[in-house]
């Protein structure tokens, strides 16, 4: 349910994506069809504001599909916690996310992000690109795609599942937006980590 989310953050991430929109205008990102988002926990909203012609929107992040917890116990504060960078401008707090999907998992929190978009979610199917667990979300409206994929990208074995997988190829041309990872580089561990 995602009713108690501000009002404000629609308004604020339709404003967000107009200037980010702007100022890609000058490139080719209306060409783009597909876009990869790594480290994107469920983050939709800076691949649908980046490259808002795209068919297909794959995330790729290390929280789990679904948790533990049956979705009627969720605290909706909670979930608020989670939109409320993303009110301020386009994004979420990573260490709220995590608290979030380690009870209840990344779907809830992916389903109130693309309503929060205005995006309409017509059906919902498992998707194992190369073994990994993953769903896929057909969107109404643009006729939109949203995947997601869990995988830790520091793990060799799923970086060659995830990149080796037939259906996971980007239908051409494709974008990519790079997001922030910093709990891959924790522990001290760099440059075995940056190395795969």
């Amino acid at each position: 349910n995602t009713s108690l989310l501000p009002p404000v953050c629609a308004v604020r991430q339709s404003r967000w994506a107009a200037k980010l929109r702007t100022s890609l205008a000058s490139t080719p990102v209306a060409a783009v069809r597909s876009s990869l988002s790594l480290c994107s926990a469920t983050d939709v909203f800076g691949a649908l504001a980046a490259f808002p012609h795209a068919r297909t929107h794959t995330l790729v992040s290390r929280e789990p599909l679904l948790g533990k917890e049956p979705w009627s116990s969720i605290d909706h504060q909670t979930l608020w916690g989670c939109f409320r960078m993303a009110c301020a401008g386009g994004f979420m707090l990573g260490h709220k996310v995590r608290e979030f999907a380690s009870r209840w998992g990344a779907l809830p929190l992916l389903l109130a992000a693309l309503r929060a978009a205005g995006l309409t979610v017509l059906r919902v199917s498992r998707w194992s690109p190369g073994g990994l667990d993953g769903m896929q979300i057909e969107c109404a409206g643009r006729r939109q795609r949203v995947r997601y994929v869990q995988a830790e990208l520091y793990s060799r074995p799923n970086l060659s599942a995830l990149f080796g997988a037939a259906d996971l190829a980007p239908e051409r041309p494709a974008g990519a937006l790079i997001k922030g990872a910093e709990a891959t580089f924790r522990g001290g561990d760099v440059e075995a980590r940056g190395s795969q």
